[in-house]
């Protein structure tokens, strides 16, 4: 399917093998226009190429379809053809984001009120990576500075212009979940962990029934027990199933994918324990 949002469209296409081909999408087009009353425009539109070296033929016939480069931008994401220097520039485009959030909620809610202010950090400051986990494994460092960023946003001194009390609560009640006496804050890592297993399910889901997907074709990692495995999802089936998709979410270094066992051997034997995130 093609990710799509309001005017923000990605088509995944291989190279045209000629010119005919851009005119039959161009048709394609002017129909979704037609239907729709949203017209895309090549001259505003880019390409990110994914092929190592292409010939001057198939750059010229690409150019039809916009500006080929090495790294687009998609609803918050950068996709690159550097994963790693895609990876980066997303997370520093998130971290911005949430830094520019934090007074929103300091200069709105003081800090007397934890319970609401809590529920804004949520919303306001602690969902702006929620979408870039489910294409970017984030590392532990990296959501340790978000959770970092968080807390600024809760625990502040000062309320327009006049000092404000600062309850001292840790960290444990802060997380803790509502109907147990918390702040039901969300955890980064928790946020992470949660949204990266419902990018996994959707990855499985479209390779189990679109058996033309090119998922099936380039990593073949489609077998009925993996499928099977998603109704009992716990500690040993969660790392296998990681483990045979790992070209689709490169593993990092200290990655929150590493706590994706201990978190299901936790819900095994807990059945207090909740996963907390916010919902798509």
């Amino acid at each position: 399917p093609t990710p799509a949002f309001a005017d923000d469209s990605a088509l995944i296409m291989k190279i045209p093998e000629s010119r005919r081909a851009f005119n039959k999408l161009e048709q394609e087009l002017n129909d979704l226009e037609e239907v729709t009353g949203l017209s895309v425009n090549p001259a505003k539109s880019e390409v990110l190429l994914i092929k190592e070296d292409p010939t001057d033929e198939e750059l010229e016939r690409l150019g039809d379809y916009g500006k080929v480069t090495d790294k687009v931008h998609h609803l918050g994401i950068t996709l690159a053809r550097d994963y790693d220097k895609g990876r980066q520039l997303t997370f520093e485009a998130g971290k911005l984001a949430m830094k520019k959030a934090v007074p929103r909620v300091t200069s709105g809610i003081s800090s007397t009120n934890l319970l609401l202010k809590a529920q804004a950090v949520n919303t306001i400051v602690g969902a702006i990576n929620s979408h870039r986990y489910r294409v970017y494994p984030p590392t532990m460092k990296e959501t340790g500075e978000q959770w970092k960023t968080i807390r600024s946003a809760l625990w502040t001194t000062r309320f327009l212009g006049k000092s404000s009390t600062r309850h001292k609560i840790c960290q444990k009640n802060v997380v803790r979940p509502l109907r147990q006496g918390g702040l039901s804050l969300i955890q980064p890592n928790r946020t992470a962990v949660t949204s990266l297993l419902g990018s996994l399910a959707s990855v499985i889901n479209h390779a189990h029934y679109e058996e033309t997907s090119a998922i099936n074709v380039i990593e073949n990692p489609l077998r009925e027990g993996w499928f099977k495995r998603l109704a009992a999802l716990n500690e040993k089936n969660v790392g296998k199933i990681f483990h045979n998709y790992r070209n689709i979410f490169p593993a990092q270094g200290n990655s929150t994918l590493g706590l994706l066992p201990e978190l299901f051997k936790a819900l095994e034997v807990d059945e207090h324990l909740v996963l907390s995130a916010p919902t798509y």
